[in-house]
């Protein structure tokens, strides 16, 4: 058994524990910057040859100098090209169209993905992930979509969710900021009475001052 499998499995162990328990569980859909951190590292398949291994090598040097934008978006292509699994080139592509408003949105979420889930030391949320908590809920179980909670504002500021998690809500790779912890807290505070648990009162309030 692999290590994710070993964790996917306490998961759900978790998750039927307290169901049978009757505890009450809210989960909360993950979340990590995907615009501003790059993969933590990308390398070509061991099965590459010397040469291919050589020109991804090249390619990938170049996309990390200071070459114009052109060129590294030519570099992570060219890359794709012999290694469809190069974390380094999608972030490239995906952060390059976002920044510039160059290309639709689905597309540029779909490079920004893939850049997560091709990256060799995923320190981020993986597509399987984020699956897996979604899949998660069931009696007993809700869950608050901390995404679409950072999904607000598309890469030109106007207010369009466009399914690319927005890169002002984080401090790093993972971490939200003071706000986004604000948010999420009032998420999960709503969710509460919902079902029952907590009785809402007209004389509580929760403000939160940015200073």
């Amino acid at each position: 058994m692999t290590r994710r499998e070993c964790k996917l499995v306490t998961f759900d162990l978790i998750i039927a524990r307290c169901g049978s328990s009757k505890v009450p569980l809210v989960l909360c859909v993950p979340v990590s910057d995907w615009v501003t951190t790059p993969p933590f590292k990308s390398e070509p398949p061991p099965a590459a040859t010397d040469p291919v291994q050589s020109m991804v090598k090249q390619w990938a040097g170049e996309i990390q100098s200071n070459a114009p934008h052109g060129n590294r978006v030519a570099a992570s292509k060219s890359i794709l090209e012999v290694d469809a699994n190069y974390a380094l080139a999608d972030c490239e592509i995906g952060r390059s169209s976002y920044e510039g408003a160059i290309a639709p949105p689905r597309e540029v979420s779909y490079y920004l993905r893939q850049a997560i889930d091709h990256d060799v030391c995923p320190l981020r949320t993986t597509t399987v992930i984020g699956n897996t908590i979604r899949s998660s809920g069931g009696e007993g179980v809700w869950l608050v979509d901390v995404p679409a909670i950072v999904d607000r504002r598309d890469g030109e500021g106007r207010a369009i969710p466009d399914d690319i998690l927005d890169p002002r809500w984080f401090v790093d790779h993972v971490r939200p900021t003071i706000e986004g912890h604000q948010e999420i807290a009032t998420a999960i505070y709503e969710t509460l009475p919902q079902q029952g648990w907590i009785r809402d009162s007209s004389n509580a309030e929760c403000v939160y001052t940015k200073k």
